[in-house]
């Protein structure tokens, strides 16, 4: 079988276990036969400029392709780090994830048609078959291959358990993405069931239609070198072991409440803590500042925290220490956890995850209730006390985590795993869209005479040519007074017409007028300057006909030439995050029988408002939008990309209400996560607006807020959440 593997943690990284999965389980499927493609980052600076890894490289049946994308700390690498490079600014304006899976894609629509890729599997972590999963949805044939997806640590699962703030809009956009892909994979695998059953029960999936297989992680046992037998074994005096990221969702804080009262029964235990210190979510700064307050002053010499430390030392301590510990409330399958056991480790650990399935309680490792404290403490004190149980333990550990892990297992299980997702895509045919889906359909078109002649015809002489390669009746119009020789010297084809005064609003709005009376299929509105490529409409017509309730579609989109770049590569506005971390769409062809069923743009509200509240109606009315990830067009960056501040509170508040009131299942559903967000950076925006003015004025104030404006700033917020309450309850 031909198999491709993303995994941008693929070695030389060293950050955890989706990294050691992947090299594992590529290497395994090579040996057995089978041809690997692994394309993963290139992690460079891990190595240093001067010596970075290949970009390809090919071992036998494994190749390796490499993208020189992502630095240590998850950023642009030089290349892409420039104001022009769009890809680059991906990162920057809305996630890194979503940068990286943009490269994840090009790069399969590359080597899937030259080496004949016969089935992809990706990690839901990171969003990384997030762009290539909407490629392929919508119908782009160099990537409609087989997707499985295997659950590693969802980014929901661990915000919850690392206590981190739901509302950033960073996590929101990686949730929805990592979602996106599990929703729509060919087959989903997870390497224990307490996970695959968390999210499917999350997620409402059917196991008739979208079965998770359990399939365990292997381990390279060859690379454990010098494992003793459990009968060679030399305990250090009363060690505790716990190795791991110091962070929430491992359970340190659990397992430092837990040996303080060991410690009361026993003056000689000492607890080592090895791995990397991380945020404690629940308080500002580490996790290891945060622990540390937890542990009476008397007892603090006896835990030492060690940070991370070379992986041979990390071996021997294994062997060596009294017991290991993995108190997390939840976790996967932690390698090690794997690696403890298969170097004849005590293990106590949490049952609550893939510890709970790779363990046989009082057999290979004792277990306790995840969460309870008192259990843990009693289960150590228990390995503590009892030679003879430690013993046993030890003795059933290595042979059980073997038979756990079994490379062959693994390789058979994948393998029929993959299968099930070729024979499931070739079941449902391959991804088809309309052959000239806007070809004679309807298309009224829209630009405001509001700006220079030259800016008004660059974007007809664009909107023309995009239409005649779509095939589509196009009619367009011109609309407004400021330039009154444009409307004289208007291109073949184009109508001219007044409104009654120059704004862009009272344009579009008696062009509206005129498009109700005419009742196209689509209507497209474009700001003088802007400009769509040739394919625009083409791109946009497959979106809208894939399916009947698909309102609108636009693709991504450049700066106007003369702007600094910063893309649009926005989400489909049909998902809940974009109701909280909304960018205006720029442009879009819009479904018209979907602009009437809801009622089309309240004109009552400002620009930007008026569009998210008209988005959010389409929403709540089950219309669907699409953005196509190909870059099809420019606009202007600074014109309506975000919910621009209305300065009154009472005016803000009032667009609220008015938005509320139409759009109340939408926010009966999503009502907290919405202002939680918009609101304080509306807050936010008003605040820095109003100190900005201040600086003007008074050189003392270097830019900082006034004691009133924050004030004003904190009112803004609660005024506006006591009226959401009042509507909604």
């Amino acid at each position: 079988m031909k198999i491709g593997i993303v995994s941008c943690e693929y070695p030389p990284f060293r950050g955890g276990g989706i990294g050691t999965y992947s090299r594992n389980m590529s290497r395994f499927l090579a040996e057995a036969g089978h041809e690997v493609h692994v394309i993963s980052n290139a992690w460079a600076d891990f190595n240093g400029e001067e010596n970075p890894p290949p970009l390809f490289e090919r071992e036998g049946n494994l190749t390796i392709h490499r993208i020189d994308a992502l630095t240590s700390h998850y950023s642009c690498r030089p290349q892409f780090d420039g104001r022009a490079d769009r890809v680059g600014q991906i990162c920057k304006e809305w996630e890194s994830s979503l940068f990286w899976s943009t490269l994840v894609a090009d790069k399969l629509a590359e080597i899937c048609p030259k080496y004949g890729i016969e089935v992809v599997e990706f990690p839901e972590t990171y969003a990384e078959a997030y762009i290539a999963t909407r490629r392929k949805m919508l119908g782009e044939r160099a990537v409609d291959v087989p997707y499985t997806l295997t659950l590693h640590t969802p980014m929901e699962e661990v915000a919850e358990y690392n206590l981190i703030r739901k509302y950033d809009p960073w996590l929101q956009r990686r949730i929805m993405m990592e979602n996106y892909a599990i929703l729509l994979a060919d087959r989903l695998s997870c390497p224990s069931r307490t996970l695959a059953d968390m999210v499917c029960a999350r997620l409402k999936l059917d196991p008739d239609h979208n079965p998770c297989d359990v399939i365990h992680n292997p381990m390279d046992f060859d690379s454990l070198a010098d494992i003793p037998a459990s009968n060679e074994l030399r305990e250090e005096k009363k060690s505790l072991l716990f190795v791991g990221r110091v962070e929430p969702r491992k359970g340190v804080k659990e397992l430092i409440d837990a040996t303080c009262m060991v410690m009361r029964q026993d003056p000689d235990v000492t607890v080592h803590l090895v791995g990397k210190d991380c945020p404690a979510g629940e308080v500002p700064g580490s996790m290891i500042n945060f622990v540390k307050t937890r542990i009476p002053e008397d007892l603090l010499p006896r835990f030492y925290f060690e940070g991370l430390r070379p992986r041979d030392e990390v071996f021997r301590r294994y062997a060596t220490a009294t017991a290991c510990v993995f108190p997390a409330p939840w976790d996967n399958f932690p390698y090690t956890c794997c690696e403890a056991m298969a170097y004849h480790a005590c293990v106590v650990a949490s049952d609550h995850g893939g510890t709970g399935e790779m363990i046989e309680d009082g057999k290979s490792g004792l277990l306790f209730p995840a969460g309870d404290v008192g259990a843990l403490a009693d289960r150590i004190m228990r390995v503590l006390n009892d030679a003879p149980l430690r013993h046993r333990l030890r003795e059933a550990a290595g042979p059980r985590i073997r038979e756990v892990c079994s490379p062959e297992k693994a390789v058979r299980v994948r393998i029929e795993h993959y299968q099930k997702a070729i024979d499931k895509h070739r079941l449902r045919g391959k991804i088809s869209v309309p052959v000239e889906p806007m070809h004679q359909k309807r298309l009224a078109a829209f630009i405001p005479n509001t700006e220079s002649p030259e800016a008004i015809h660059k974007s007809i002489e664009s909107i023309q040519r995009a239409a005649r390669k779509a095939k589509v009746d196009l009619e367009l119009s011109v609309v407004g007074t400021k330039w009154s020789s444009v409307l004289d010297r208007l291109p073949s084809g184009v109508r001219g017409d007044t409104a009654p005064t120059e704004t862009f609003e009272a344009s579009l709005y008696h062009w509206l007028d005129h498009v109700k009376a005419t009742k196209p299929d689509y209507f497209f509105r474009l700001r003088p300057g802007e400009t769509i490529a040739q394919d625009y409409f083409i791109k946009a017509g497959e979106a809208l006909e894939i399916e009947p309730r698909v309102a609108w579609a636009t693709t991504w989109l450049e700066s106007v030439d003369d702007r600094p770049q910063r893309p649009f590569v926005g989400f489909d506005f049909s998902l809940p995050l974009e109701m909280m971390c909304y960018h205006p769409i720029p442009y879009a062809v819009i479904r018209y029988a979907a602009f009437e069923d809801v009622g089309g743009f309240n004109f009552e509200l400002p620009p930007g408002w008026r569009e998210w509240d008209f988005f959010l109606a389409l929403h709540s009315a089950s219309w669907h939008g699409k953005v196509v990830p190909h870059w099809g067009g420019h606009y202007m960056p600074w014109w309506g990309n975000e919910l621009c501040a209305i300065e009154h509170p009472k005016a803000q508040e009032l667009a609220v209400e008015r938005i509320a009131r139409r759009n109340r299942k939408a926010f009966e559903e999503h009502g907290s996560v919405v202002w939680i967000a918009m609101l304080s950076n509306q807050a936010a925006r008003l605040a820095e607006q109003k100190s900005r003015e201040a600086a003007q004025t008074s050189a003392a104030s270097n830019g900082k807020e006034s004691a009133p404006q924050k004030a004003e700033k904190k009112g803004l917020v609660k005024k506006t959440m006591r009226k959401i309450r009042r509507l909604f309850g």
